[in-house]
């Protein structure tokens, strides 16, 4: 049993750079376009993982500016700030950026990072 078991984790191990190389990159508005309209699930997995990425790593940075402004009695705002409904699911989050880049032509060649932000700024604006 424990032989069959490294053969298996072997097998894993030489599959996952394929399947890491086969992933085409995300860089401009296009890419995250072309991977999140995809009908394939290796691309969709992409996209998902990158959005996923990108809204939790703008949160965490928001918390961030949030902790510091408190603690040293500032008051600067994050630029890339966006304020996501508790009741909006995930799948919303991509639809509102793919609709974004669809609808503006021009961001296509725009960073897909960028993109992004401005869809969901767009979207769901934080209260002043």
């Amino acid at each position: 049993m424990k032989v069959f078991r490294i053969i298996i984790a072997i097998s894993l191990i030489s599959i996952l750079p394929k399947v890491a190389w086969s992933l085409d990159t995300i860089d401009v508005g296009k890419d995250l376009l072309r991977e999140c309209s995809s009908n394939e699930k290796l691309s969709t997995f992409h996209c998902y993982a990158y959005v996923r990425g990108l809204v939790d790593g703008i949160n965490a940075a928001q918390g961030f500016q949030k902790q510091y402004n408190e603690i040293n009695k500032a008051s600067s705002i994050f630029a890339a700030r966006f304020c996501i409904p508790n009741d909006v699911v995930f799948t919303q989050i991509v639809d509102v950026i793919v609709l974004h880049i669809k609808n503006n032509p021009k961001n296509q060649l725009a960073p897909a990072g960028v993109v992004s932000v401005v869809a969901l700024k767009d979207a769901w604006p934080c209260a002043k």
